[in-house]
């Protein structure tokens, strides 16, 4: 897909994943034949007295007991480790198809995306942001179609291919090309500039979670066994929630003016391509709400902020949690987010899903956490 010139790090990473998933291929067919092969010559030498049928049917036993076998030992990981492993998978598979938007192949993304990304970025990657841009701007359709084939690789090869060399492949891909996402398509989520919020500019930026999820999925999977590593986890999500409450108190980042609340929710009803009626006049009617009583609105999203963070501190039922965790997010995903994916620039879930699978995965019903033994010492309990 180069046009001439140096190879970007996306190209480079998309001939990766690509070489990646033409050997694995070429790997399988010759494993496959050379199973065969040492398959023959052992059954000649040791069962030259039994019949092609007898032989047949040894042959489908050992296949099914290898087939089980594997089956089993990823179904033997726990429950909330695949629930992220796929979830990720769906999530990079949408954003391939979301890159592939008509917008997305003209310079209009450069103007309502990167550009936007650049005004929140650190002082020394903007000059690279620009150089970034420029090849852009010049190959707009290219650079979009080598971003696609990234993301939907990505996707595809996390969703076919699990605990193995290709599976990690594909997770080191979804670190490094999501690292790059939050760099120069996010701006690293406003994190490191004034103006920071979860609520109005999505900080710290959806791809991050990406990013700290594929790193997780990385990890051996007895930590994934250990009670302790979801406690951890809750206090990390915990600290997300009191941060997101930090940001609305600052004075800097505006939320307690009327301006930041309008410009920030109209740029979500004003998006290129049209949207759903029920869509827009829910923004339109919590915009009228949030001008004309900022305080109050601040003050109570502050007060929720801060009362999940203590939820997830507390041994809440997960019931409660999930539910009041998922009703904030659906209303911030719906209010000031624009869930995401409308208006045709959308080019992800956005944080709100992403901190709702984060949820579901590290607060798992008691139900799972009995499937949860001690450090490298897997329990086993009956569930039934």
């Amino acid at each position: 897909m180069s046009m001439g010139g140096s190879v970007t790090p996306y190209q480079y990473l998309s001939y990766v994943l690509l070489a990646s998933f033409l050997l694995s291929i070429f790997s399988v067919l010759i494993y496959q034949l050379g199973r065969r092969l040492i398959h023959q010559i052992v059954v000649q030498e040791t069962s030259t007295n039994l019949s092609v049928e007898t032989n047949l049917k040894n042959d489908a036993l050992v296949k099914l007991d290898e087939k089980l076998h594997r089956k089993s030992s990823w179904l033997a990981t726990p429950l909330p480790y695949r629930i992220l492993w796929y979830g990720m998978a769906v999530l990079w598979l949408l954003a391939g198809i979301l890159q592939a938007q008509p917008m997305m192949f003209t310079n209009q993304f450069i103007s309502s995306i990167l550009q936007n990304a650049y005004l929140t970025q650190v002082p020394f990657l903007r000059t690279s942001d620009l150089a970034l841009m420029e090849r852009w701007s010049h190959n707009p359709v290219t650079s979009n179609i080598e971003a696609i084939m990234i993301q939907l690789f990505i996707g595809v090869l996390l969703l076919l291919n699990r605990r193995n060399w290709l599976g990690y492949t594909a997770l080191g891909g979804s670190i490094v090309w999501g690292l790059l996402v939050w760099a120069y398509g996010e701006g690293f989520g406003n994190t490191f500039t004034t103006g920071r919020s979860f609520l109005l500019s999505g900080t710290p930026g959806a791809v991050l979670f990406y990013v700290v999820a594929s790193v997780l999925l990385f990890l051996p999977i007895q930590i994934w066994e250990n009670p302790r590593f979801y406690s951890i986890m809750r206090v990390a999500l915990a600290v997300f929630w009191g941060l997101a409450a930090i940001w609305q108190i600052i004075p800097s980042n505006g939320a307690w003016q009327a301006k930041t609340w309008q410009n920030s929710l109209q740029s979500m009803i004003q998006t290129p391509a049209g949207q759903p009626a029920w869509v827009t006049s829910g923004i339109n009617m919590f915009m009228r709400l949030a001008i004309q009583h900022v305080s109050l609105v601040n003050s109570i999203s502050i007060g929720l902020f801060f009362f999940i963070a203590v939820l997830f501190l507390l041994p809440t039922p997960r019931a409660l949690m999930v539910g009041i965790s998922c009703l904030v997010l659906f209303l911030v995903w719906w209010w000031t987010e624009d869930f995401g994916v409308l208006g045709g620039m959308g080019t992800d879930v956005n944080v709100a899903p992403l901190v709702g699978l984060f949820t579901v995965v590290f607060y798992p019903s008691i139900r799972v956490q009995k499937y949860l033994g001690s450090f490298g010492k897997p329990v086993k309990h009956d569930l039934k």
